[in-house]
């Protein structure tokens, strides 16, 4: 019901009351009704009609009329024209206050078409420019939102691709699964190192079979990120590389049935040639003669069988698309894929690194292997670890039990895996990265799966990595050994093995001098990893970059926030840490609530192992362990290290006979000092 029927409906009531009023009070007082009482009923009455009239004509009608004016104006489209005058009556100022803002509304939105028009027709213009400079590069680039579709294309991917609209779907042209995969494998290397890289994570290479004419192209896709919106979209490139598929398959084909075919006969002729060797029946001379030419032919069936396995590597690396990629991106799909096909639960350790190879046909070969190796040990939980050699990068799959027999691993390599390029056998992906696989045992009761990989082309660590390491600590020897010692406690961990044990290593960051003069609480980051059963789990770390202000005006949470989230993610696992200076401020923090975690020092950890050694910095610890450092500038980079640094001290206090954490805690405090005497704790 509208207001102006309710205020008439108000109105009407109000005359009826004030006609009967009268009338009930006579009959209250037991009076009889005449005319005394009619007429001041029907002058009351009358006063209200006239009253209502007035309002309906000088405030509702008005405004009613206004009203429909307004909503006239907002549903034309243009909204451009002017509201109509409206009279004022007992509207006072109203209309002329509502036509001056109808009129500020139309010049806004004239400024806004004005603006939206320009940004278009620049937008136009940029877009012609870009057309004309694609439209003669010999390869196809389209640009796509995150879900694939079409946002612009150049000339040559309608050679290439056949039929292209925007707005709709690339997946229609090209598989879907590389689209994704490529996408996928981006998104993992940006969350793992766009930070470091300041959020340029290079390209990721596919290849895929285009639909249209059926033909073989490699494809090259770049991340388009907006700020404050993140991942908005991808560049793809395309390139035609259907002659050197042709080209590489025949030779592929005749190399294949050389190497694996011929190489079992030869391995009879050599047989066969120390048999004849060994029997003394035949003539000398001519079976002198009979050996030097059986011996020949074999070198030279070796050197042919030898030439073309190397012939064939050439044809089939240039088919397929190896590039560098990182080992996160990697996990990351095995990873997610095992969960949804296979309900495996992934556990990445170790620190990830660099290599080179094709990340879709590797993960596919991977999905391969660990459906194998969950069917033949019953497991669900497995870890991928990525190892760096001299020559090449090792991924290891490691599990609680017994190594794979060679037998059964050969027969897991003759498994069939489906690639974009068409069915393979998992031996077939694993030679076209030179990578031969073998189980072997580890301590701790664990097997692995190794994998060696090619190492990336792109240097592991650059110079620049290696930077800064060498700071000097926070903390003067004794001071720190003091602070070192009143927290060197064993806890609950009391006959707990060191491979056992739970630890997490940090790296505390504050502004230079802030230690000395005591102000141990002004963090400014905060980074750490986990160690279970001697395994660095690198999947879950913890990094924070923590506000100088306690209400973080400068977007960053302040430290009271940070502080609980830490120990939340530490829990009552043992801390470690590289000079353990930086750190007294989350230490001191937790006591002052009753609580004193144990801690360790890998710098006295180092003074432990090599008491001759001058230098116990955290580049020259290292190196002396034969660790390789990565990027270390960063809290969570000097954290990892920090952890490494502890594992490979674990092995080496076991050499001493210090295998339990109560053992290591008497070795620290029982420990001399630079002057030789023992430091009391």
């Amino acid at each position: 019901m509208r207001d102006r029927t309710w205020i008439a409906l108000t109105f009407f009531g109000l005359a009826l009351a004030a006609a009967a009023a009268p009338f009930a009070a006579v009959w209250w007082l037991g009076q009889p009704a005449g005319t005394s009482q009619a007429v001041p009923s029907l002058v009351a009455a009358a006063l209200l009609a006239f009253a209502w009239w007035r309002v309906d004509r000088l405030i509702l009608e008005p405004g009613g009329r206004l009203a429909e004016a307004l909503e006239t104006w907002l549903r034309t489209p243009a909204l451009d024209h002017p509201l109509h005058s409206q009279p004022k009556l007992a509207l006072d100022g109203l209309p002329d206050a509502i036509r001056h803002l109808a009129d500020a509304a139309c010049q806004q939105r004239r400024g806004l078409r004005q603006v939206s028009r320009q940004a278009a027709e620049q937008a136009e213009e940029q877009r012609n420019w870009l057309d004309v400079a694609l439209r003669h590069l010999a390869e196809s680039v389209v640009v796509c939102d995150t879900r694939h579709r079409i946002l612009f294309h150049n000339a040559a991917a309608v050679r290439l691709l056949g039929n292209l609209a925007e707005g709709h779907c690339l997946s229609i042209q090209v598989p879907r699964a590389a689209l994704d995969h490529a996408l996928d494998c981006l998104r993992a290397r940006l969350d793992a190192l766009g930070g470091r890289l300041g959020g340029d994570v290079g390209t990721a290479l596919f290849s895929c079979l285009i639909r249209q004419g059926h033909r073989v192209a490699h494809g090259q896709m770049s991340l388009v990120q907006v700020p404050r919106h993140g991942v908005t979209g991808y560049v793809a490139v395309f390139r035609d590389v259907s002659e050197d598929w042709a080209d590489s398959a025949p030779h592929d084909a005749v190399a294949v049935a050389l190497t694996r075919d011929l190489r079992g006969p030869l391995g009879a002729l050599d047989a066969a040639a120390q048999m004849l060797g060994e029997y003394p029946d035949m003539e000398r001379t001519d079976r002198a003669r009979f050996i030097k030419v059986i011996g020949e032919e074999c070198a030279r069936l070796r050197h042919r069988v030898d030439s073309l396995a190397d012939g064939r590597v050439r044809p089939s690396r240039t088919a397929w698309p190896m590039a560098d990629l990182h080992f996160t991106e990697l996990f990351a799909c095995v990873s997610a894929s095992l969960r949804q096909r296979l309900d495996i639960n992934l556990t990445m350790v170790g620190v990830p690194l660099w290599l080179h190879g094709d990340s879709q046909s590797l993960m596919e070969a991977f999905l391969a292997l660990f459906a194998a190796l969950h069917i033949h040990t019953g497991r669900s939980d497995f870890d991928m670890e990525c190892l760096l050699g001299d020559r090449q990068v090792y991924v290891d799959i490691n599990w609680k039990g017994d190594p794979i027999p060679d037998g059964r691993l050969g027969a897991w390599l003759e498994g069939g895996v489906s690639t974009q390029l068409g069915p393979q056998t998992v031996r077939d992906v694993l030679e076209r990265h030179g990578s031969q696989p073998w189980s072997l045992a580890k301590r701790g009761g664990f097997a692995a799966l190794r994998l060696p990989l090619p190492p990336s082309r792109r240097p592991q660590f650059t110079e620049e990595e290696w930077t800064g390491l060498g700071s000097p600590p926070s903390l003067t020897e004794a001071d720190r050994r003091e602070e070192l010692l009143r927290r060197s406690t064993v806890g609950a961990f009391a006959g707990r093995a060191l491979d056992r044990m739970p630890f997490v290593a940090v790296c505390a960051v504050l502004p230079p001098g802030a230690v000395q003069s005591g102000d141990r609480r002004r963090i400014t980051a905060l980074g750490a990893v986990r160690i279970e059963d001697g395994r660095l789990l690198t999947a879950g770390s913890f990094e924070r970059r923590i506000s100088a202000t306690v209400a973080g005006s400068d977007g960053r949470p302040p430290l009271p926030v940070v502080l609980p989230q830490f120990w939340t993610f530490a829990g009552d696992a043992v801390l470690v840490a590289h000079d353990i200076g930086p750190c007294l401020g989350l230490l001191e923090e937790r006591e002052a609530a009753g609580t004193i975690p144990p801690v360790l020092d890998t710098m006295e950890l180092s003074r432990l192992l090599d008491p001759d050694a001058d230098d116990h910095g955290l580049e020259a610890v290292a190196r002396r362990l034969g660790l390789r450092v990565g990027d270390h500038r960063t809290e969570i980079g000097k954290a990892l290290l920090a952890a490494e640094i502890l594992l490979r001290q674990i092995e080496h206090l076991r050499e001493l006979g210090i295998v339990r954490f109560d053992q290591l805690i008497e070795a620290v405090r029982s420990q001399p000092s630079r002057t030789g005497a023992p430091v009391e704790g």
